[in-house]
């Protein structure tokens, strides 16, 4: 039961991310493998960027959004879960976007796919409206690299639609990935990832291991060591936070004691039957 309960709750809460950090490397975020968000980012400050996110299904309700930090509205126009993006040919249809890139980008809605080694590239369109006007219409898709730009009182602010991010209190620095091969042949033997873990107060600064079947657990999350690419030199590490971990072991510790207390029953039970063979004399004749 215990198993059955804990698969239930894996499969309602367990959140997987992933984590690519090339050699040198630090960061204290994690991305989703499947949601999105729109981040606004005032990138005005060099020190730091002030963040403002907004969930992917509020681009999908086509709601207004109004944040206290932000000094303008956000307006979804047009939301597609997923898309096909092609460049603007003569006869194509007048362009959504006013702004940015998505002026020269011809967008097509495609059916939602829910094959395992498929994903979904979403779209929209997005308008930042300010008091008295339009700051424009954005294109925003995780399919392009790069944020866009725009100024509003003197600040300047990026757009983009990216993977979801989880920000930690503690950050992960790439020391060394290591792809270690049988010698003499390109068999794979080993994949590890060394790594400084470090805290902001300083009361945790230790370098940590990551190889198969061998991951880190801290904070909630554990890290697996999932891939590699960049001709070794960039690790991507599997971030899953699943706050039901401990019943498929509470389970197996159950049914162990189980199956001592049955077998022993059974061996006292056995034991207590047995009676030593009575030596009797031989019969006189």
């Amino acid at each position: 039961i215990l198993l059955l309960v804990g698969e239930l709750l894996t499969g309602l809460w367990q959140e997987d991310f992933h984590l690519r950090l090339n050699e040198g490397e630090t960061r204290h975020f994690a991305e989703s493998y499947r949601d999105n968000e729109l981040a606004l980012v005032a990138a005005t400050d060099p020190k730091f960027d002030e963040v403002v996110s907004i969930p992917e299904e509020m681009l999908a309700g086509k709601s207004a959004v109004q944040n206290p930090k932000l000094p303008f509205r956000v307006v979804p126009k047009i939301y597609y879960p997923n898309s096909l993006f092609q460049l603007r040919g003569a006869d194509s249809p007048p362009a959504i976007a006013t702004a940015g890139i998505g002026q020269r980008i011809l967008v097509t809605p495609q059916p939602v796919t829910y094959r395992p080694k498929e994903q979904n590239l979403p779209a929209a369109f997005v308008e930042i409206a300010a008091a008295d006007r339009s700051l424009g219409v954005f294109l925003v898709s995780p399919q392009l690299d790069a944020a866009q730009e725009f100024t509003h009182e003197g600040r300047t602010w990026r757009i983009s639609l990216r993977p979801r991010r989880i920000y930690q209190p503690y950050s992960l620095t790439l020391l060394k990935f290591s792809h270690d091969r049988y010698a003499g042949t390109q068999i794979p033997k080993n994949f590890s990832s060394r790594l400084r873990l470090n805290t902001p107060d300083g009361r945790d600064d230790r370098e940590v291991l990551i190889y198969m079947n061998n991951p880190l657990r801290y904070g909630g999350l554990t890290f697996y060591q999932a891939g590699f690419e960049n001709n070794d030199r960039t690790t991507i590490l599997q971030v899953v936070r699943n706050p039901s971990w401990l019943f498929p072991y509470v389970a197996c510790v159950l049914m162990s004691l189980g199956l001592l207390v049955q077998f022993g029953i059974h061996l006292v039970a056995f034991a207590g039957r047995r009676r030593p063979a009575s030596v009797n004399p031989p019969a006189l004749a």
